[in-house]
């Protein structure tokens, strides 16, 4: 889904997001849900959903390999020393956090 360029700053009071990380990414202008559809990994978002079969989650580190360094998750990273340039927003639950991006766009 593309975006217009948000801060990472509006997207995470538009969210209530706790946010940790690096907070100096460059804007956002894509929205991510399946990691096999990266295209701009530097202008992305992407969204952990936890399903019945995946866990989004899980692909946090392939994704920042790949250049992905914004990510909305509902878990605490455990490792995060492992993705220094990163900037992780935190919200109890992702996909209600999906939906209010799409209200603010």
């Amino acid at each position: 889904m593309n975006f217009p360029n948000y801060s990472t700053d509006k997207i995470g009071s538009a969210i209530g997001a706790k946010s940790i990380g690096n907070p100096g990414t460059p804007p956002i202008r894509h929205l991510l849900i399946d990691s096999r559809k990266l295209v701009h990994p530097q202008y992305t978002l992407f969204i952990a959903i936890k399903g019945e079969r995946h866990d989004g989650h899980d692909f946090i580190a392939d994704l920042y390999d790949r250049g992905v360094r914004n990510f909305l998750v509902s878990i605490q990273i455990k490792n995060e020393e492992a993705f220094p340039n990163a900037s992780f927003f935190i919200v109890k639950n992702t996909m209600v956090a999906l939906q209010q991006l799409c209200t603010l766009h």
